[in-house]
């Protein structure tokens, strides 16, 4: 039996240039026991770390995916500011075969969660 329900949650990431944090979301709720911090410069890039999460949260089948860039995002793709990785859909897209994926800035994803402040 899936730890996860199929087809369900929403993976969410935040990538700096030291770190990327992975968890899940059902709806606007964060899976507080799913956060994972993976240091950078032990992978070769956002989609080897999205696999490992993937993996250590026993193979979740998410339907969508959020990433929060700490750089410039244009046309899908984010460059990180201090560190050398291009983060584009398709790669989020094949690491979590999530049907919808979203690349934002990381202020511009704070900025969304202002709302949600209570």
């Amino acid at each position: 039996m899936p730890k996860h329900p199929v087809d369900t949650l929403s993976l969410v990431a935040d990538v700096g240039g030291t770190n990327t944090r992975v968890a899940l979301a059902d709806g606007a709720r964060l899976l507080t026991d799913t956060v994972r911090k993976y240091r950078n410069a032990d992978y070769a890039g956002l989609e080897t770390v999205l696999r490992t999460y993937i993996e250590d949260e026993d193979g979740v089948d998410c339907s969508a995916a959020a990433v929060a860039v700490a750089g410039p995002v244009r046309d899908g793709r984010g460059e990180l500011t201090n560190l050398d990785w291009s983060i584009d859909f398709d790669a989020v897209a094949r690491a979590t075969r999530a049907e919808r994926v979203s690349i934002l800035n990381d202020l511009q994803a704070q900025g969304f969660a202002a709302g949600m402040i209570a």
